[in-house]
């Protein structure tokens, strides 16, 4: 993950993490992130260094912790709409210092595990696990999930707090138009690359968001990419077998890239990165008839301009 934290930083992208939780692929990111900047000897986040960003939205009741960080917490003096920093620090009393949570990520410290060194939560006790019901280990993974949601990533640079739901979806909906984004896709169910409500991954690839597909992560991305590789090479509708995953056909293949860590080297992922995240399209240039309004835009600053320098050479002559 070193290689996409570079790539972001030199294309001065931001890491959205979405809620910050830990847990799945943003363990994967943190790693990678923390690598990085140490080999920076700088801090993340830092103003003077364009060392990228890292930031989560969520609530404050979803977080483990909310009191402390709400008994820590200073009013922002906001005089004439601007924020005044030397006021907060002046006010500033304490710190909130967050302790370590890997105990609460692992099984074996929720009492189902024997082994008190098991950190390995899909493959813990097979025998236990095949007695129990399908529901039950459905109940077993939300915990989990809840778990790890409620615990902040330590890559964070940025957390925003937000009050209820409705601000939260809003302040996501902004913050992704606000400038062009991909999206590393890695492992994740099935239902994200199919049609529906959950399928994420494939409602973003059809809308022409670039998806960075981490190949050789298992699950879903391993199918995706796959997909892709297939449709590259012309061979998606050839070897079309029935019950294999084909990529739709409204989803654009250029803008989907496969990365192969097995195979490629750090500088071939950097480039790819770079060239993906620097020719991303924004949501305007997605519009329907946009190539025309492009057009007439055009066409009108060259009129202005050549209006404009007729009348400087005329009225030159005159003087």
């Amino acid at each position: 993950m070193r290689s996409p934290c570079q790539a972001v930083v030199e294309c001065g992208g931001w890491f959205d993490l979405n809620f910050g939780g830990r847990g799945g692929l943003a363990e994967v990111i943190k790693d990678g992130m923390k690598t990085y900047w140490a080999s920076q000897s700088t801090l993340a986040g830092h103003k003077d260094q364009d060392l990228g960003v890292v930031i989560g939205i969520r609530t404050l009741d979803s977080t483990i912790f909310s009191s402390e960080f709400e008994e820590n917490a200073v009013s922002l003096d906001t005089d004439e709409g601007t924020m005044n920093p030397d006021a907060v620090l002046s006010h500033l009393q304490s710190r909130v210092h967050y302790p370590s949570v890997d105990h609460l990520l692992y099984a074996s410290e929720l009492g189902k595990g024997d082994d008190e060194n098991e950190q390995d939560l899909d493959g813990m006790l097979d025998e236990r696990r095949s007695q129990r019901s399908v529901a039950e280990a459905e109940i077993e993974k939300e915990a989990m999930f809840g778990v790890s949601n409620g615990i902040l990533n330590d890559a964070l640079t940025h957390v925003i707090f937000v009050q209820n739901d409705v601000m939260l979806q809003k302040l996501k909906f902004d913050i992704a138009n606000l400038a062009t984004r991909a999206i590393i896709f890695a492992n994740g169910r099935k239902a994200l690359i199919e049609s529906g409500v959950d399928g994420y991954i494939l409602n973003a690839a059809s809308r022409g968001v670039p998806i960075v597909c981490l190949h050789h992560t298992g699950g879903a991305a391993e199918i995706f990419g796959n997909a892709i590789l297939q449709r590259q090479k012309g061979n998606d509708k050839k070897d079309d077998v029935p019950g294999r995953y084909r990529l739709p056909e409204n989803v654009p293949g250029d803008s989907c890239l496969v990365l192969d860590s097995s195979s490629d080297s750090v500088e071939k992922v950097i480039d790819k990165l770079t060239l993906v995240l620097s020719s991303v399209q924004d949501d305007e240039m997605r519009e329907v008839g946009n190539n025309k309004s492009e057009k007439e835009r055009l066409l009108h600053a060259w009129t202005m301009y050549v209006r404009f320098h007729l009348n400087a050479s005329l009225q030159i002559k005159r003087a």
